[in-house]
């Protein structure tokens, strides 16, 4: 079976892993591991049938078992391992071994080429930290410094204040959905007086429901930020004159934190509580 063939099989079975349909996606694995037990295919496979159902031990060994088999790896292969260490983070994180999964994110930001794994290492060595009792504040410094580093090159926008006759309001969220953080913020987002307040709404979502479409009729004004740059996002917020922006995010899945660097809007405020590892100042 050639190179071809191989990724042609590979994407079957993780096509018929997300659709649920397990017996398939278990004969592709068997057959992959047979066929090229050392192309690591197979075992990529079973490590994401394992991850869809819900079962992150077997999936973390699953893992330990193929990062075993790189040996003196080149860069691009780093940023494989980066990946697979992130992936044993959050197996050790839905099993609640807080410190472990720290371990495995920060050792990924360490190991990898790419910036944006990185960086991904880190907004989950954030989330996780939050959570460790043994993480201390200057551990969270240390971390923060870590993380400003990547956005050093960044020149930021001059503070500008406005004079509109509304404030100016901005949300910045990939969670715009029925989701947990519109649990909390959904007064926040809703009930601000529009007499004296306009709404925007900086959406980083693929996806939309109920709760996206009740939320964009009552703004003021709608941007699907998801396929653009943060350079890019910056413009459109400096552009819309923000006079308050929010992140929703923090360092959770689907953030746009890296935005905040530009300091696009006058005032910026983290709805997660990490304003200094960006630059956020409220």
């Amino acid at each position: 079976m050639d190179a071809k063939e191989l990724n042609e099989l590979f994407t079957r079975g993780l096509k018929s892993c997300y659709a649920k349909n397990f017996d398939e996606a278990w004969k592709i694995v068997k057959e992959l591991q047979k066929v090229a037990p050392n192309a690591r295919h197979g075992y990529y496979l079973e490590a994401a049938i394992w991850h869809e159902l819900d079962n992150p031990i077997k999936e973390f060994f699953t893992l330990k078992n193929i990062l075993a088999q790189f040996n003196n790896p080149s860069s691009n292969e780093k940023n494989t391992i980066a990946n697979i260490l992130i992936n044993m983070g959050e197996s050790c994180s839905h099993l609640n071994m807080l410190e472990e999964a720290l371990n495995f994110y920060r050792l990924s930001a360490q190991f990898a080429y790419n910036k944006k794994i990185r960086i991904l290492a880190i907004n989950n060595s954030f989330v996780v930290a939050d959570s460790s009792e043994k993480f201390s504040c200057a551990d969270f410094q240390a971390l923060h410094d870590e993380y400003k580093k990547f956005f050093e090159d960044i020149v930021p926008y001059p503070k500008k204040f406005y004079n509109h006759e509304k404030i100016r309001v901005g949300f910045m969220s990939g969670d715009f959905k029925n989701h947990a953080v519109m649990t909390w913020s959904w007064a926040l987002l809703t009930r601000l007086d529009k007499n004296f307040f306009k709404t925007h709404f900086y959406s980083n979502s693929k996806t939309s429901d109920n709760v996206t479409n009740h939320l964009r009729s009552i703004a003021d004004g709608w941007r699907d930020i998801f396929a653009l740059t943060d350079n890019d996002i910056a413009k459109i917020i400096r552009a819309d004159e923000i006079d308050i922006l929010f992140d929703l995010s923090g360092h959770t899945a689907g953030n746009r934190l890296p935005v905040a660097t530009y300091r696009p809007a006058s005032v910026q405020i983290s709805g997660i509580g990490y304003m200094n590892s960006t630059g956020l100042d409220a």
